[in-house]
């Protein structure tokens, strides 16, 4: 038997549902995209949440996310 998953990302910004994103099973760069439809001065109010897996925590991710969301992420 064959194991599968499929990685799909979505969320709710205000009133606005972003997504759903079928995604490949690594990311490698593909999340500014998903919120390239979110206007500019909602994106400048969003909190971001992960899940603090080691590949979320890495040196690099902590300086994008506190370069694109200074104070404003979790994880």
């Amino acid at each position: 038997r064959e194991r599968s998953s499929i990685n799909v990302r979505a969320g709710i910004v205000g009133d606005m549902l972003i997504g759903p994103h079928l995604l490949p099973s690594r990311l490698r760069g593909h999340l500014p995209r998903l919120f390239e439809d979110v206007p500019l001065n909602t994106r400048r109010q969003m909190w971001f949440m992960h899940d603090r897996a080691p590949a979320h925590f890495s040196h690099h991710v902590r300086y994008h996310l506190n370069e694109q969301y200074p104070q404003r992420w979790i994880g």
